[in-house]
């Protein structure tokens, strides 16, 4: 009877543990949450954070400073888009304090995103293809 009850506990313990997500905000008022199962390895490379699983890149996320030829880093992502559009890069529909687009290769799928909270940096966010059914990017409130 003792085996079986902490077997239901561990049982109960590794499936709330599977379920848990990591909120990763690369700048303020945007986040991705990503199961802790997508990687096993978080490394910091220069200013950008390296996920990876089995030694393999699954994810990057970076913040941006904007160039100064733009006022804002809204303007400057909007600029990106304008220039992408045409190469399949799609446009992501936010409230009016957001702005961004992503734009995928076969591997990865790559978001940038600005937020009119934050006008020095935007941020830079890829993963890895088969990943972005299982996470999910949200404006942060």
């Amino acid at each position: 009877m003792i085996k079986k009850c902490l077997f239901a506990i561990v049982c109960l313990f590794t499936a709330s543990c599977a379920s848990q997500k990591l909120e990763i905000k690369p700048i303020n008022h945007v986040s991705t949450f990503l199961s802790h199962q997508a990687f096993d390895t978080l490394e910091l490379v220069g200013d950008e954070i390296w996920l990876r699983k089995k030694g393999k890149l699954v994810a990057t996320y970076k913040s941006i400073k904007k160039q100064d030829m733009f006022e804002s880093a809204v303007e400057e992502v909007k600029s990106g888009y304008a220039m992408m559009k045409d190469k399949g890069a799609t446009e992501i529909l936010y409230d009016d304090s957001k702005y961004g687009f992503f734009a995928e290769t076969d591997k990865f799928k790559t978001y940038y995103i600005a937020d009119k909270n934050n006008k020095d940096y935007w941020a830079l966010i890829s993963l890895k293809s088969e990943l972005v059914g299982s996470s999910f990017l949200i404006p942060a409130e």
